[in-house]
């Protein structure tokens, strides 16, 4: 007969001792991990910034973090379908100073609604403003200055902005969306 039919099913007192020790162990090693793994990450996410900017027709919101990276949250309405061109400058609307960042294409669908997070690398992050391009026409807003969305027709366009600071105009399929009537330079790798 084994111990355990012995003791009516038990295991011997002393392994029953060893046994939940070691269960325990285990357990508390396990949470240990757990929470060391998840401390990382959550600590690195903190939010430093987070600055909401009129744009168009809708709103952008560029958020840094502790750790120097950030997210840029674009909510875009009223848009013509197509693609766009977002770009990160390190300047404002009316002088872009450096292109910071090129984002990956908005694609506006027939609803002319559009909402998307990019993730920024901290490189990324320290632009101050977005511009969005389609063909000759251009949205622009700077972060943490005050200035609204206008849609301006080149880089070295100048963007109007509204005391209000909210923006001058929003997107349309009409010309009267552009910052002025002359005819603007097309949108190229440097917008």
């Amino acid at each position: 007969m084994t111990s355990r039919t012995m003791n009516r099913g038990r295991l011997n007192p002393a392994l029953e001792v060893l046994d939940r020790a070691l269960i325990v162990t285990v357990i508390v090693f396990g949470l240990v991990a757990v929470l060391a793994v998840t401390a990382g990450p959550a600590d690195a996410l903190t939010v430093k910034s987070a600055t909401v900017a009129r744009i168009g027709g809708g709103a952008a919101r560029l958020t840094t973090y502790t750790n120097g990276a950030g997210s840029l949250y674009v909510n875009l309405k009223n848009l013509a379908p197509g693609t766009r061109n977002e770009r990160l400058w390190s300047g404002t609307c009316s002088s872009l100073g450096t292109r910071v960042a090129i984002l990956p294409g908005l694609i506006v669908p027939a609803s002319g609604a559009l909402a998307r997070t990019n993730v920024l690398t901290a490189g990324q992050a320290r632009g101050r403003t977005l511009r969005i391009v389609r063909g000759s026409r251009a949205l622009c807003t700077t972060f943490g200055s005050g200035s609204a969305a206008s849609p301006s027709p080149s880089p070295s366009g100048s963007a109007s902005t509204s005391p209000s600071g909210s923006a001058s105009a929003s997107p349309s399929a009409s010309p009267s969306a552009t910052a002025s009537g002359s005819p603007s330079a097309s949108a190229s790798d440097d917008d």
